[in-house]
């Protein structure tokens, strides 16, 4: 029957013959499996070494990816400790991202006793207005909150009175130059009749800041 490594072994065999090496057929036999064997295992070696080294260049590709998307997070969390013995603090950055979701997540619990909070023109849009509305409805240390140039819309404000309705803590709301229509302000002025707390109202333009006596 013939066997893969009958060639092979020929071939080893002849190269024994040329060096003037005497052996019997059997002992040819032998040394061309022990170097068979040899050169097998080594390519099996390299073969394992090199699929350990693409498994690892996935996983190492895989963390990385992953730190960078958690990046924004780990930003906001490195100034936790500031947060929370500040009273004040001024938002300096653009959209609605992870950022400004887990600002909105910690206000929401509670987490930082902020009491003024300036997100001027950072453009959060309707997206950044629905988290702020929901910061509104459960948080209890805000007072003063600046929401100026942030695109929010008419569809932002009707979210920023919802939030109002079951507010109890702010007493100054700025919503100045948001694109709000006079349906949006219409929204956000009767949430001010009937929101007690909220002391001065901004919706910008001539006529704009409403102030309770």
């Amino acid at each position: 029957m013939f066997s893969f490594f009958d060639p092979v072994q020929k071939v080893i065999g002849d190269l024994i013959d040329q060096t003037g090496l005497e052996a019997d057929l059997e002992q040819k036999k032998l040394i061309a499996t022990a170097i068979i064997v040899v050169v097998l295992t080594t390519v099996l070696l390299l073969l394992i070494s090199l699929f350990r080294c693409i498994a690892c260049r996935k996983t190492k590709s895989a963390v990385e990816k992953e730190e960078e998307a958690s990046d924004d997070g780990n930003e906001l969390l490195k100034v936790m400790p500031r947060l929370k013995r500040m009273a004040s603090f001024e938002w300096k950055e653009e959209g609605s991202g992870t950022n400004f979701k887990l600002l909105c997540e910690l206000l929401k619990g509670n987490a930082i006793p902020l009491k003024q909070l300036n997100c001027k023109n950072n453009k959060i849009g309707t997206e950044g207005a629905r988290m702020i509305s929901e910061v509104l409805k459960s948080n209890s240390t805000l007072t003063e909150l600046d929401l100026s140039y942030n695109e929010i819309g008419d569809e932002g404000a009707r979210m920023i009175s919802e939030g109002l309705e079951s507010n109890s803590t702010l007493t100054k709301l700025y919503l100045g130059n948001n694109n709000i229509g006079a349906e949006g302000a219409k929204m956000v002025s009767e949430r001010w009749n009937s929101n007690r707390t909220l002391k001065s109202l901004y919706l910008g333009g001539e006529g704009g800041f409403i102030k309770r006596m």
